[in-house]
C-alpha cells in the first residue's frame, strides 16, 4: 500500500495510464498495487476469454468479423492497455519493495 506521493517520490509516473487511474484500488487514501494489478489482469483475461470466444464462434460457424461483434477491436485494444497499465504496476511494486 502506498499513496500517489510515495510512488512519485520512488522515481515512478503515477497514474500514467489511464486504466490504472480507472481500476486503482484506493483504501483509505492509499492505493493496494497488488489488488489494482490483479483488478487489471483479471479484466484483461476476461476480455482475452471474450476473444478466444468469437474466434472459436468465427471458426465454427465461418463468420464474418462484423457477424461475430462489433465490439473485437476495443477488446483488443483494451486488453492491450490493461496488461501494460499490469505491467506498470508491477514495476512499481517491485521498485517499492526494493527501496
Amino acid at each position: 500500500m502506498a499513496d500517489e506521493q510515495q510512488i512519485r517520490k520512488a522515481g515512478f509516473e503515477w497514474p500514467k495510464l489511464g486504466e490504472i487511474e480507472r481500476r486503482a484500488v484506493v483504501v483509505a487514501g492509499t492505493i493496494d498495487l497488488t489488488a489494482t494489478r490483479e483488478a487489471l489482469l483479471e479484466r484483461a483475461d476476461f476480455l482475452r476469454r471474450q476473444l478466444d470466444e468469437m474466434q472459436s464462434f468465427r471458426d465454427q460457424w465461418g463468420a464474418s468479423w462484423s457477424d461475430v461483434s462489433d465490439d473485437r477491436d476495443d477488446y483488443i485494444r483494451e486488453e492491450s492497455e490493461l496488461r501494460e497499465a499490469a505491467a506498470h504496476v508491477a514495476k512499481v511494486i517491485a521498485g517499492m519493495s526494493s527501496s
